[in-house]
This record gives C-alpha cells, structure tokens and sequence, in this order.
C-alpha cells in the first residue's frame, strides 16, 4: 500500500489523518508504564534505589567471588608448573651425566678390548 503525500501551498507537508489522530491518543491517553520511575532517578524511592544497589552489589560480589577463585587456580596451576619445570631440568641434567659417563664407559670398554 503506497501513502500519499499532501503538499500545502506553501510546499510543507501535511501529516497524515493517521498519524494526526494517533498523536492525539497519545495526547489524552498516554500513562507512564509501570517502570517509567527507573528511567527517572529524581522520582526513585531511596528504599528502592538501595534495594538497587545492593542487588547489584550482591552480583558484583558473586562475579568477584568467581574471579578469585580463578585467580587461585591460576596461580596453583602456575606453581604447579614451575616446579614440574624445575624437575625436567634437573631430568635433562641427569640424562646428560648419564650420557656423557656412558660414553667414558663405552670408550673405555674400547680400550681394554
């Protein structure tokens, strides 16, 4: 369905009968939604807005709580690690005495053959 247009003389538009009319609804029978007051801080309780304020203190205590818990997983995983760190290098220091008395023997196995 395609609208038309009206053009007064002076070439501005005419809103349509439609919107006119739903303007005028608006006009007399437009009530706040039950929420508005949220939108409006100057019109919230104080109760309300504490009641606000502590749910969103009690979800910032919960994510916090979260994130210190992965903090301390971090950090034992992390501890975990630079000591299984510190055995493979005393492994790889091992296996190089081993290697390198290993070669002597064989050396000296030559020798005496």
């Amino acid at each position: 369905m395609t609208s038309v247009n009206i053009v007064s003389e002076d070439g501005k538009k005419e809103p349509n009968m439609m919107r006119k009319r739903m303007e005028i609804f608006k006009f007399f029978f437009h009530k706040d939604k039950p929420n508005s007051h949220i939108n409006d801080s100057s019109q919230t309780s104080p109760y309300l807005t504490k009641a606000l304020n502590e749910d969103r203190s009690y979800e910032l205590f919960k994510i916090q709580q979260e994130l210190d818990e992965r903090k301390f997983i971090l950090k034992k995983q992390n501890d975990i690690l630079q000591v299984q760190d510190k055995k493979m290098k005393n492994l790889r220091e091992n296996s190089e005495d081993v290697r390198s008395k290993a070669f002597l023997l064989h050396m000296l196995d030559k020798e005496t053959k």
